[in-house]
């Protein structure tokens, strides 16, 4: 064999290991990509996975979320309720609170009512309780005399002409007198109204057993009354109507018995 031959077996040789080597290396690198294809696939398997998980406790928080609004909302209402009870509850204690008030003016002015037999001071102690318990600076407090007609003995802030002698049965504040029922007004005035009577708001009998002795008209109330009247007012009414007429009876009688004594002394 010459030396041609034996460098071209060489040279094929040489090729022969250059193409194993590299067929080598073509698979090593195909496994490394298979290995590489592999592991991407099982990230990407767990990257699905948690965001899978992901969006299911997106979801749950999104089903909190709500169920925290609902909540919310309901708790917003409740403390609604709950304020609106407060207010109710702070209107009902400034009620009782101004209640108690007036009771207790009531029960003092009672006492003074019964407490004298000075004409005066009983006249002004049921001026008071006008003026502080029912709410009015415009009335009048008559007496029926032997006449049968009402004579005005006192008042507070109404122009006496008109007013001084009323007979039984006439308008209204005589007619209060003869019925020995209770008048309040009602919006616009009755048909029996006098003109003197369209601010009248009360006509209020001083009943003793029954029978009429006097009479308590009321006329314009205060402007924090709000122009009308409350249930207490006829509570006060009806009370104001045995008192008054109580300690004017016993007035009454104290000067009928000094003047008998008198008489016969």
């Amino acid at each position: 064999m010459g030396s041609k031959d034996r460098d071209h077996g060489a040279y094929v040789q040489k090729v022969r290991e250059s193409t194993r080597q590299y067929i080598q290396e073509l698979l090593d690198e195909n496994t490394r990509l298979r290995r590489l294809t592999a592991t991407q696939e099982s990230d990407n398997q767990r990257l699905q996975e948690e965001r899978a998980s992901i969006q299911k406790r997106l979801e749950g928080l999104e089903a909190e979320l709500a169920h925290i609004k609902q909540d919310r909302v309901k708790l917003e209402e409740q403390m609604a309720e709950i304020e609106a009870a407060n207010q109710r509850y702070s209107a009902q204690y400034v009620e009782v609170e101004q209640r108690n008030n007036d009771l207790a003016n009531l029960y003092v002015a009672s006492y003074r009512l019964h407490g004298t037999l000075d004409r005066e001071q009983i006249l002004t102690a049921i001026q008071e309780i006008v003026i502080n318990l029912i709410g009015s600076e415009e009335f009048g407090i008559y007496e029926i005399d032997q006449h049968e007609k009402l004579q005005l003995v006192s008042s507070f802030g109404l122009e006496e002409e008109g007013f001084r002698s009323i007979p039984i049965g006439d308008g209204l504040i005589g007619g209060s007198a003869r019925s020995g029922e209770l008048y309040v007004a009602n919006g616009n005035p009755p048909a029996e109204a006098l003109p003197s009577e369209t601010e009248l708001t009360a006509c209020i009998p001083l009943k003793l057993d029954d029978q009429v002795i006097g009479l308590i008209a009321v006329f314009r109330l205060l402007s924090q009354k709000g122009g009308r009247l409350e249930s207490l007012d006829r509570e006060l009414f009806d009370l104001l109507a045995t008192q008054a007429a109580t300690a004017l009876y016993c007035l009454n009688l104290d000067t009928q018995l000094k003047q008998r004594a008198e008489a016969s002394a």
